[in-house]
């Protein structure tokens, strides 16, 4: 049973879509679908975006009294370490290229910024799980 609960995690890691970004285009911002994952070769190093936990960003066309947040759940994997799971925090009423402060993720010798969460949500549309993804950039 012991056998069983250790390798379920690393079926599940395999079964995950994979994307290599080539080092030489980073630190561009790099997406990364939910359910997937990005290989970073020159780090050797996974990133996977596992879910949004929540979104309450005030939507487009919408008159908010707070801009609201995101929160999206990710998690990274290097060589000979455990599944790190960290969580980013992105501001409503903010864009990936624009001067908004971005969330840093700083763990296992791995530094890249939390550009932005797409799709943005607009006022009466719904938003399906399946399309979101995450524009990172990393920091050498």
């Amino acid at each position: 049973m012991k056998a069983i609960i250790f390798i379920l995690p690393f079926l599940f890691y395999s079964c995950l879509e994979t994307s290599v970004a080539p080092d030489e285009t980073l630190p561009a911002p790099t997406a990364i679908k939910i359910g997937t994952k990005v290989y970073l070769s020159r780090q050797k190093v996974d990133i996977g975006f596992k879910e949004v936990e929540h979104d309450s960003r005030c939507p487009d066309g919408a008159v908010c009294i707070w801009a609201g947040e995101a929160k999206a759940n990710l998690w990274i994997l290097k060589p000979g370490r455990e599944i790190v799971t960290v969580s980013a925090i992105i501001p409503g009423m903010t864009k990936w290229n624009d001067d908004s402060p971005k969330y840093l993720i700083d763990t296992i010798g791995v530094k890249f910024k939390v550009l932005g969460l797409n799709p943005y949500p607009e006022a009466g549309k719904e938003i399906n799980p399946q399309s979101y993804f995450l524009l990172i950039e990393l920091i050498k």
